[in-house]
């Protein structure tokens, strides 16, 4: 993914971290994580760069499994 984008995720990502996190599993046993970002907006370019989007506000990760990953 580097390669390809030119980011490092994990300090990127890192750097953004807030101090708040949760999962939520449903009954369905999906699995959803809510964090909190120091500073959302100035994460957004590096979420734009990894995702194929479909409108500017709304986008797909274009990696499999990289939440799982993070």
């Amino acid at each position: 993914m580097k390669a390809e984008t030119g980011l490092s995720l994990i300090s990127e990502f890192n750097n953004a971290l807030g101090h708040e996190f949760a999962t939520i599993t449903t009954r369905y046993q999906e699995h959803y994580a809510i964090i909190s970002l120091n500073d959302g907006s100035a994460f957004k370019p590096v979420m734009v760069n990894i995702s194929q989007m479909t409108t500017s506000d709304i986008g797909q990760i274009s990696y499999r499994k990289l939440p799982f990953f993070y």
